[in-house]
Formats: C-alpha cells, sequence, structure tokens
C-alpha cells in the first residue's frame, strides 16, 4: 500500500502543478482566470479541479501515515509535525471534496467568504509551514 500511496501523492503533486501553471498562464496570456477557478461558476473543469486537489490531499496524509516511522525516527517534534501536517491534509481533503460533491449536485458554489472559507485559508497557510517545518527537520537525516 506504501508504494501505491507514494504513486497517488506524486501524481496529485503533478495534477496540482498542472492546475497551478494552467492557472498562471492563462491570466499571464490573457488577463483572465482559467475555467478551473471559481470565476466562471460550476463547470467540468472546475470540479475536475477539486476532485484532484481533494483526492492529492488524501494521498499526502496517506503517504505521511503510511511512512511513519521513517519519518519520525524517534523525533518528538517530527511527530507532532507530521501528525499536524496529516489532520491539515485531511481538512483540506474534506473540504475540497465536500465542496466538490456540493457544487456538483446543485450547480451552485459554496461561499467562501464564511466559516469555510476561513477554515481553508488557516489550512492552507498551515499546510505550507508546516510542511517547510517538517523538511528541515529532516535536512540532517541522510536515509530522507
Amino acid at each position: 500500500m506504501p508504494k501505491f500511496l507514494t504513486i497517488a501523492a506524486l501524481a496529485g503533486a503533478a495534477g496540482l502543478s498542472a492546475i497551478a501553471i494552467d492557472d498562471v498562464a492563462t491570466f499571464a496570456l490573457t488577463g483572465s482566470y482559467s475555467a478551473a477557478s471559481d470565476e466562471f461558476g460550476v463547470n467540468p473543469l472546475y470540479l475536475v479541479s477539486g476532485l484532484v486537489h481533494g483526492l492529492a490531499y488524501l494521498a499526502f496524509a496517506g503517504v505521511l501515515h503510511a511512512h511513519r516511522r521513517r519519518v519520525d525516527d524517534g523525533s518528538r517534534l517530527r511527530r507532532v509535525i507530521r501528525l499536524a501536517l496529516i489532520v491539515v491534509f485531511l481538512t483540506l481533503a474534506a473540504g475540497m471534496l465536500a465542496n466538490t460533491a456540493a457544487s456538483a449536485a446543485t450547480g451552485e458554489m459554496l461561499d467562501g467568504d464564511g466559516l469555510y472559507g476561513a477554515v481553508a485559508t488557516v489550512s492552507f497557510l498551515l499546510m505550507f509551514v508546516g510542511s517547510i517545518a517538517l523538511g528541515f527537520s529532516l535536512l540532517r537525516r541522510p536515509d530522507m
């Protein structure tokens, strides 16, 4: 299972990168956002983007869980950061998948200014901070 999760996480990262590059290139060339953004309402690319995000975050959490012994390696700090990142990734996955499912079912988008938007924003920030912290904590490990 860890190999499948690793491949899924790599595919998810590639998918997220493709979405980001599409967003940047579209905006740079046209001055408009891509169809994957919420500027165009619910459309197939928006729904695929939400699904890719949600599944990628699930895979990232799965990899952190599957490789917990290797990542933690007796370090309480790395364990705390890893567990916090799992919670953050699961929160992001649940939010993205729930939002995508609700949007697909109703044809409407959730209000990003309410609780959903606040939780997503904080989780997104913590994802970066936690990932950087875990990365720095692993720099001294030659096997990582």
